[in-house]
């Protein structure tokens, strides 16, 4: 019975016998590659196009790659480059790209640990580990991923403009620092209540006291602020909800992550997506440290940006890839003896 299939043709190997009595003989072969003479290579002709070039740091071998792109002027898509490691050269292509303003795709793409999203939610883990410590907090705020007094509707008091008031970061640290809060959800909210209750009462006989009204305002914009957040994050016990850290986290994430570029707003919504999908089956109680190491596990693994080659852009991959990418010009960063793929054995034969 005749085949009614067309055979795609394959790129010729040349060394390699093909064996009898299989359908691998009925292959139609296509024209030949410049690795046609890989298993004979006595016969391959041409000079090989190839460079070997060392440096001392990972840094410079990848400044020197996009060197030698400036100095052949080829544009960026005609080149791609493979990684044997992934964490070391996906971090400096990264950072060069920002600050060069190179377009760059990611084959396997980016740690979510690269956006202002993804250090949030590290920096939550350890916040809710370290029991709500005051320093862990001032550190994520200092850095500017958690923003205060978003979305809040601060009517619980008289006082005129009182959701106008901004409170600045250094203002909330001396608060914070003065009250001597140290660490634990219900610390924050008494001893802010106490505080707010405390200016409250001195008011009372000094009403036109501009500075007290207005340390009154701030009291109360901090402590709104702060029971909105504890509202939705669980309280540190030796048994944590798994399903209450995650909702609490997505509630930070909407409501207090600040974002300032695009591979931040991916990050977001990727994050969130992630909880979503797992919100309906994780309705269980663990140990607190479980808990924690299974929102590690879950969300900081998370990839983001992942992308084909695009016109216009240098691509950046793993060497696992490079047999589906095919370019002009093709780099492979990580040769040396510490990043060479494939576990080495002394060879103890005689």
């Amino acid at each position: 019975m005749p085949e009614f299939v067309y055979k795609l043709p394959l790129t010729p190997v040349f060394g390699i016998n093909i064996p009898e009595g299989t359908s691998l003989g009925s292959i139609r072969i296509g024209e030949p590659t410049p690795l046609r003479n890989l298993y004979q290579q006595d016969e391959a002709s041409g000079e090989p196009n190839l460079n070997i070039f060392t440096a001392k740091t990972e840094e410079i071998e990848v400044k020197q790659i996009l060197a030698q792109i400036k100095m052949a002027r080829a544009s960026l898509d005609e080149s791609v480059v493979y990684f044997t490691n992934s964490d070391t050269y996906k971090t400096l292509f990264y950072h060069l790209s920002q600050k060069m303003d190179i377009p760059i795709t990611y084959g396997d793409g980016l740690p979510v640990s690269f956006s202002i999203p993804g250090q949030l939610v590290s920096g939550l883990l350890e916040w809710i580990q370290s029991n709500y410590s005051v320093q862990v907090f001032l550190e994520l705020f200092n850095e500017g991923l958690i923003e205060l007094g978003k979305n809040i509707q601060l009517v619980e008091s008289g006082f005129v403009g009182i959701d106008k008031v901004v409170v600045s970061k250094t203002k909330i640290a001396k608060v914070l620092r003065e009250l001597k809060i140290g660490w634990s959800k219900d610390r924050y909210l008494s001893l802010l209540n106490m505080e707010f209750n405390r200016l409250g009462e001195r008011f009372m006989f000094d009403n036109k006291n501009e500075f007290l009204e207005t340390r009154i305002k701030e009291i109360l914009w901090i402590r709104v602020s702060f029971s909105a957040i504890f509202e939705n994050l669980p309280t540190v016990e030796s048994t944590m909800n798994y399903k209450k850290c995650l909702t609490g986290i997505a509630y930070i994430l909407k409501n207090n992550c600040k974002t300032s570029s695009a591979l931040d707003e991916i990050a977001k919504t990727t994050l969130l997506e992630e909880i979503e999908k797992i919100l309906p089956y994780a309705d269980e109680s663990l140990s607190s440290n479980d808990v924690i190491e299974k929102v590690k596990d879950l969300l900081l693994s998370v990839r983001i940006n992942q992308s084909r080659p695009k016109p216009g852009h240098l691509h950046v991959s793993s060497y696992k890839t490079g047999i589906y990418n095919s370019r002009t010009n093709v780099f492979i960063v990580g040769m040396d003896n510490k990043k060479f793929p494939g576990n080495s054995s002394e060879d103890h034969s005689y």
